[in-house]
């Protein structure tokens, strides 16, 4: 079953999502029942499928809720930091790994892991690293996967990755390659 996570093409601020078998024919959309200015972070955990998004007023907190069914989705459960652009998750090692950008003028980005979605660890920042847009993540050959664009004129492409032990490489250009948005990986 794939998934995507949207906002609402109209003023309500909607999370909404669209379903498909086959990535072919899909079903919706269907209200999440939560609201967020930016797309959520989505990933399944056991049997679990969990988002973690932006609230959707000045505060600016994580919240994360998730669901079993992919209809009854439980209540906002804040984090207990904020962002100031889409957060982004994934799995690996059994843990939900988010990175998000601070909701302050440093831009710094920040990451935290979780075993449930409910408890989660300590912040960090990624070393040294801020972005003026939110960043992606992916797995790929047991290693997280991290895609930010540079926190200056540049906007440039820039690349991490973190191994299993939890250590971050180098940051790495992409192959010259600048966006003003946030990346997908």
């Amino acid at each position: 079953l794939v998934f995507v996570f949207f906002v609402a093409n109209n003023a309500s601020n909607d999370l909404m999502y669209v379903a498909s078998f086959d990535a072919v024919t899909w079903q919706g959309p269907f209200l999440v029942g939560h609201k967020s200015p930016f797309a959520p972070a989505a990933t399944v955990l056991g049997s679990h499928l969990h988002l973690v998004y932006v609230a959707n007023n000045a505060t600016r907190d994580l919240l994360h809720v998730s669901t079993i069914d992919g209809v009854n989705w439980g209540a906002d459960a804040p984090i207990g930091h904020q962002s100031k652009a889409a957060p982004a998750m994934v799995r690996s090692q059994g843990l939900l790994n988010l990175v998000y950008v601070a909701n302050n003028s440093t831009n710094q980005l920040l990451q935290l892991a979780s075993s449930d979605g409910v408890t989660w660890g300590v912040e960090t920042q990624v070393p040294g690293q801020s972005s003026k847009a939110g960043p992606a993540l992916s797995v790929f050959a047991g290693a997280l996967h991290l895609a930010f664009v540079a926190n200056n004129t540049t906007n440039t492409l820039l690349h991490m990755s973190r191994n299993s032990a939890g250590t971050w490489s180098a940051v790495t250009q992409v192959a010259g390659h600048a966006s003003p948005a946030s990346p997908a990986a």
